[in-house]
């Protein structure tokens, strides 16, 4: 399963349920959405953040999604300059 997240719909285009591919709509640095995806998908295995880029999105990111990786999961971040 991917799951997807942008702040822009028209990436919703991208979504394949049937090949489990989703893609939901908001805002990184949002903790409501952040819980909201963690509610619906669970534990993830890999997290990449290659969002905003700016600090804020990215340690809110981190301090709400970090804890929901699985054991020996992968959390990557870019852009961290």
């Amino acid at each position: 399963m991917i799951v997807g997240v942008d702040i822009k719909k028209s990436s919703q285009k991208f979504e394949n349920k049937d090949l489990k591919i989703f893609v939901r709509i908001g805002d990184q640095a949002d903790p409501k959405f952040l819980k909201k995806l963690l509610d619906e998908f669970g534990k993830f295995n890999i997290i990449i953040d290659d969002g905003g880029h700016t600090a804020n999105q990215q340690i809110t990111s981190f301090l709400h999604l970090y804890g929901s990786l699985s054991e020996n999961g992968v959390y990557l971040v870019e852009d961290t300059h």
